[in-house]
């Protein structure tokens, strides 16, 4: 990579000022820059200069950045454009990545050595790509002087090959003459003859030894040689290396043994593994007996490969007698089948016709093969639809009727009509769609299901006993029989029912919009086509009661396969869409929580800074002064900053939660406390805390936060006036009260709370949408609609689950439910501190942020204690290293550059073992914790802290270090 001093950069944005910092800041690091106030004049330089890296701002007038990132990356796509801009819209991040952005930094840029370390990374990028460049042709030059070698290799190898060619000649001429009986003696004969050799053996492996095929000069190879072979076998060598074995005389070789056969015209043996698909040896060739000389190391080569072309040919021949066996299972199965087998070819001309087809249609196969199907076989009424949906087929291999069952009508060869049953599938051969059809004669069927239908008794005993509503209509849209189940979904009675409109019985209106649709029955009639519900359809019943259905309407026919009415069947689905509205709600608040988790370190740091630089600013001005006012404002603020940042950590599942056994009720009774100051007088606040066990495993921070939020809600829907009561008893949920909650809650004993106000209340259309994050009905400025997202968050987070009921007029009221703990631990609680606690010892304060680095110390130094800071992990370690004897406590941030806090910590122990470490984090994973606490980490301390706290943390584990 070049040094810094011969490196050029262009910078182009047009705010000037910040233009001018980045040149200044990148020519102090020995950078040559030049600078452009707009993309129009950023390329000209760019053309001229050739820089090594572009900075872009995205957003300028005339040519924005990317458009700068397109036109540089056209002409020098090498070269490191790095994206500096204010613009936080990820779509642009996003299509600057794709455009070819290098890196992307987000301004105004707090410090500029993140700026120097992008330039310096997209350098390093770039040396290596170029490096990759290099190294690429050097592996092309070694190629090229490679295969000038295999030229000249190959040269000599001429006349080997010209003896191959001629074996694998032979070979193919084999497999492609040969039955597939005497394909494999007829390879072990043609192997020996080719290799000059009168003897030897050919085995196939077998899940327990090796089966012996075929011998050359039978009468001395066993017919079956069992595992484990002998250790001093030539075939066990062959099988375990998977290699060639060539030995020149047996009878003068150590590590084998021969079998001892007085037949052998000599001692050379020549031993092939026959390798299958994947190199597994799947059996192995021997030969002997060879004209003089004896083997040599030539014929173990050409052999190899001989072999491995023969292995190929016996694959291919066992392949084209399994293809023989399964076209002759086909031929069986499709001369028993009794359902008709079909197959036509891409143009729809019949290209297999069984004997069951014969049988059903009365064509011979003589007669139908080549023959158009549809024209031979298909009434003319279906002609349209047919060629509709052929010229889909032909180039999809789709279709509405294939992979589906389809009941149709067909053609005899005497011109008679006749049900059928019809399964269609696709087969793609030669490039082309074909399609086979299995078609079933279902007269009979018919005949048992027109009985069936003409049997009013047996209709009425099924209507009576099905779980869905049925409905029957006349041909004119009349009602005809209708079943218990419906008259309780409608609000009619079947005597009353009989003979009116299904319009009138029936009364179906759109969800969304509430206006009426057209009734199923009708379009039955009109179409003669089954009819399913649409998703969002809504059945207004006699008494005004709205219920979610679900499933279709079909038409009746007679004999004469004609309309003579239409069937209705449906079920309620009310509670099924609400499961799956819950489901889709939990799943937008995981998406919003992610959001939610990314925002949170770098904004508690801030607000860490923001509270701690107010409080200490607080100590130096007068209590009553004007100053100390606007401190106190700044806190208020800040906390209420802090309060957003825990909501939306709360219903993402993200904050960090205490748990501890307590007792609900003191939650209760200081929220309430809380509730009495804040909301106004003409609200009434009662409780009635009756729960006999109101022990429960939570963090008692967040549960106050969320009964807070629900008592909020419920003053801001009463702003006259009104009752605001909350409630405790224990409550046993069962199987059927778990499943209402979309099984967000297990069978067990519960403490339930519930919180009622006599407000307003709330429509339907608000009820669904309570639980939405940001989603809010009041005035702009006046809420974040984060307060019922972060209680229901939180309760779930508890284990437990939340249900609210609501109706305009009539106020509002929210059950919480939590699981109880039968065998509490020692019951806890907060314990609260009013002024920041002095005491001495040597404090090192590591935290990558600046501004809360100094307020720590300048905190902790204002308390009586002596303190270091480090920027990283990294530093802090090192300085650890040579000063952990004088240091008491070490306040680690978690996340940092170079190494985080978790790393530095556990190497900080490695150096001191009974090291004291308090961790700080503006967000933090449960799981991060339990490991760091396993690991010896003293305690934790969320950002944002106040003073108070922190000083409560330090003075307790000093004060224990002192001990």
């Amino acid at each position: 990579m070049k040094l810094a001093a011969n490196v050029t950069v262009l910078v182009i944005d047009d705010e000037e000022p910040v233009r001018q910092s980045i040149i200044a800041f990148l020519e102090d690091c020995d950078y040559q820059v030049f600078g452009a106030e707009s993309g129009g004049e950023g390329l000209k330089i760019f053309h001229k200069e050739q820089p090594d890296v572009v900075l872009v701002d995205l957003r300028m007038p005339e040519m924005d950045g990317l458009q700068v990132l397109e036109a540089v990356r056209y002409v020098s796509p090498e070269t490191p454009i790095i994206v500096v801009s204010g613009m936080g819209v990820i779509a642009d991040a996003v299509e600057a990545l794709r455009l070819g952005a290098w890196d992307y930094v987000i301004k105004p840029i707090q410090d500029m050595n993140i700026l120097l370390h992008a330039i310096e990374k997209t350098l390093e990028r770039r040396q290596l790509i170029e490096a990759n460049r290099r190294y690429r042709d050097h592996l092309e030059n070694e190629v090229a002087q490679r295969t000038k070698e295999l030229h000249t290799a190959n040269a000599e190898m001429a006349e080997i090959n010209s003896r191959l060619r001629k074996m694998v000649a032979t070979a193919m001429e084999i497999s492609m003459s040969s039955k597939f009986e005497d394909f494999d003696a007829k390879f072990l004969e043609e192997f020996g003859r080719q290799m000059l050799a009168s003897g030897g053996s050919l085995y196939l492996r077998e899940k327990e030894g090796l089966h012996l095929v075929h011998s050359l000069d039978p009468g001395h190879a066993q017919e079956f040689i069992p595992f484990p072979l002998d250790e001093g076998s030539v075939l066990k060598r062959a099988l375990d290396t998977g290699q060639p074995v060539l030995i020149q005389d047996i009878r003068a070789e150590k590590n084998f043994s021969t079998s001892g056969w007085g037949g052998y015209t000599d001692g050379s043996v020549l031993v092939f593994p026959l390798p299958d698909e994947n190199g597994y040896a799947e059996g192995v060739l021997s030969l002997h007996s060879k004209t003089a000389p004896p083997f040599l190391e030539q014929d173990k080569e050409i052999g190899a490969v001989l072999a491995s072309f023969g292995c190929e040919a016996m694959r291919a021949a066992e392949a084209a007698r399994s293809l023989s066996e399964s076209e002759e299972t086909f031929r069986a199965i499709s001369s028993s089948a009794q359902d008709a087998i079909i197959m036509i070819d891409n143009c729809g001309k019949i290209s297999f016709w069984n004997e069951a087809a014969e049988t059903i249609f009365g064509y011979s196969k003589d007669e139908v093969m080549g023959k158009d199907l549809h024209q031979l076989l298909a009434p003319a009424r279906y002609k349209a639809a047919y060629e509709k949906g052929f010229s889909q087929f032909q180039h999809t291999g789709q279709g509405n009727v294939i992979g589906a069952i389809r009941e149709l009508a067909a053609l005899r060869k005497d011109g008679s009509e006749f049900p059928i049953e019809l399964s269609l599938s696709s087969i793609k051969l030669h490039e082309q769609w074909h399609a086979v059809g299995v078609i079933r004669d279902i007269t009979e069927r018919k005949r048992a299901e027109e009985a069936l239908r003409e049997s009013e008794e047996n209709l009425a005993i099924t209507l009576k006993s099905i779980g869905d509503a049925v409905i029957s209509t006349d041909t004119q849209g009349a009602v005809v029989r209708i079943n218990p189940i419906a008259e309780i979904m409608t609000g009619w009675v079947e005597k009353e029912a009989v003979g009116k409109s299904l319009a009138d019985v029936f009364h179906i209106i759109d969800g969304d919009t509430e206006e009426s649709v057209e009734n199923p029955a009708d379009q039955v009639l009109r179409t003669g086509q089954n009819v399913a519900l649409a998703k969002n359809t809504v059945l207004l019943a006699r008494d005004g009661m709205k219920r979610q259905i679900a499933d279709s309407a079909a038409p009746i026919l007679d004999k004469e396969a004609c309309i003579v009415g239409a069937v209705l069947v449906f079920r309620d689905v009310t509670e099924e869409r609400k499961l799956q509205e819950q489901l889709r709600q939990s799943q937008k608040m995981e998406a919003i929580g992610q959001l939610a988790g990314g925002i949170a370190h770098d904004f508690n740091n801030i607000l860490t800074a923001i509270i701690g630089n107010a409080q200490l600013l607080g100590e130096k001005v007068p209590p009553e002064s004007e100053e100390a006012s606007y401190v106190r404002e700044l806190l208020n603020v800040a906390d209420r900053a802090s309060d957003l940042t825990r909501q939306l950590l709360a219903f993402s599942h993200k904050g960090n939660l205490v748990m501890r056994d307590i007792n609900m009720h003191d939650v209760v009774a200081e929220a309430i406390l809380m509730l009495r100051h804040s909301i106004g007088r003409g609200i009434k606040i009662s409780e009635s805390l009756e729960a006999e066990s109101p022990i429960v495993h939570a963090d008692s921070g967040q549960l106050q936060n969320a009964i807070l939020n629900l008592g909020l809600n419920s003053r801001d829907a009463m702003p006259d006036g009104g009752n605001l009561q909350f409630v405790t008893r224990n409550f046993v949920a069962d199987e059927d009260f778990c499943k209402l909650t979309a099984d967000a809650i297990k069978p067990d004993l519960y403490l339930e709370l519930e919180v009622t106000d006599t407000g307003g209340g709330m429509n339907a259309e608000t009820m669904d949408r309570i639980f939405e994050p940001f989603f809010t009905t009041k005035p702009k400025g006046r809420g974040t609609g984060l307060g019922l997202p972060s209680v229901y968050s939180c309760i779930q987070s508890h284990q437990g689950c939340i249900l609210a009921n609501s109706e305009l007029g009539k106020g509002a009221k929210f059950r919480i439910f939590l699981p109880v703990v039968t065998c509490p631990a020692q019951v806890e609680s907060n314990e609260k501190i009013d002024r920041p606690i002095k005491g001495d010892g040597r404090v090192l304060i590591v935290d990558d942020e600046e501004i809360v680095r100094n307020f720590a110390s300048d905190a902790l130094s204002g308390l009586g204690y002596e303190v270091s800071t480090c920027a990283d992990g990294q530093e802090a370690v090192d300085f650890y290293r040579t000063h952990y004897d004088d240091i008491d406590l070490v306040i680690l941030d978690l996340v940092m550059p170079r190494l985080d806090g978790e790393k530095a910590f556990y190497e900080m122990k490695k150096i001191n073992p009974d090291i004291r470490a308090l961790v700080t984090s503006g967000f933090r994973h449960n799981s991060n914790t339990e490991a760091l606490q396993m690991k010896g980490v003293s305690d934790f301390l969320d950002k944002p802290y106040r003073i108070e706290e922190l000083s409560r943390a330090v003075a307790k584990y000093i004060k224990s270090n002192h001990m």
